[in-house]
Parts: C-alpha cells; structure tokens; sequence
C-alpha cells in the first residue's frame, strides 16, 4: 500500500472518530433539549434553537459519511466522500458567516450584581471568540479535504486510462 494511500486511510479514520464523538455530544442534546437546552453542563448562555441542534447533528452524519468514502479509497468511495465533504463544508461556511455577524454584535461588558465590568480573556475567548473561530477553522480543514478529494480522483482517472492500440 503506498503512503498516499495511507494518508487517506488516516485522514477517513481521523474523521470518522471526530464525528462520532461530535455525533454522541450533539445526539445527547437532541435527545435530552429540555434538560440541557443544547448546552454542556457547567456552560452559561442561552439556549440553542433546536433546529441548530438537528442541523448541527446532520452535519456530523455527513462527515461520517464523507470519512467513510475517504476510508474506501476507491472512485466511488471518493466521491460519496467529495459529496458529503463538499455539502458539510458549504453548510459551515454558511453557519459560520452567521454565528460570525452574531457574535460581533456581543458586548465584551458583563453586568454582576448589577455592576458593570470588562471580561477576562478567557471570558472573552470562552462566550464570543472560540465558536466563530473553530467553525472557520472546520470550514479550511474541509475545503482541504475536498482538494485532497479531487486531487486523488484524478490520479485515478488517469491509472484507469488505457492506452488505445490500434493494430492493422
């Protein structure tokens, strides 16, 4: 097996682990919306719409549809995988022009018994930076894949090319 074709085996299983734990987190949310209002424990904020939940649970599936077309290695496989990859990508770069311009919009003021003060960096970082920031980062890392994707499809169109013989 050669390394190309490990790296995709690598890169399939990175991300079929990746969405499982994602898959379980926002499936635990899905189920249990009335007692965690689509938030970890111990995490200060408002709810999250359900429909953000399902969307969000949607978008784990697609990856693991994709990390398991990525697994197979081969043309269909690929594909399945460049489809899902592609669709996932499109929808987080979407959501992350949305949670972006919606997050500028939070103050960086906290008001504690009713007296106003400036949050912490890790405050900061925790209530308004973190979740736009990992949302473009996933956003890169998918369009990657995807190039990864078609640059792989082409090696195996041309390995699939046979050469015309033409004999008189």
């Amino acid at each position: 097996m050669s390394n190309n074709r490990i790296t995709y085996k690598i890169i399939g299983i990175l991300i079929i682990l990746t969405s499982s734990y994602w898959i379980l987190k926002t499936g635990y949310h899905l189920i249990n919306y009335e007692n965690t209002g689509g938030l970890d424990s111990n995490v200060l904020g408002n709810p999250k719409n359900y429909s953000e939940i399902v969307l969000t649970f949607l978008f784990w599936v697609l990856q693991i549809i994709g990390g398991i077309g990525i697994l197979r290695i081969n043309k269909i496989g690929l594909k399945t995988g460049l489809v899902s990859i592609l669709t996932a990508g499109i929808f987080a770069l979407i959501y992350s022009v949305f949670i972006t311009s919606e997050k500028l919009n939070y103050s960086s003021k906290v008001s504690v018994n009713g007296i106003e003060k400036e949050m912490l960096i890790s405050e900061k970082w925790n209530f308004i930076y973190s979740e736009p920031i990992l949302i473009i980062s996933l956003t890169i890392i998918l369009f990657l894949i995807s190039f990864l994707i078609i640059k792989r499809l082409r090696i195996i169109k041309k390995e699939t090319k046979k050469p015309t013989h033409n004999t008189v």
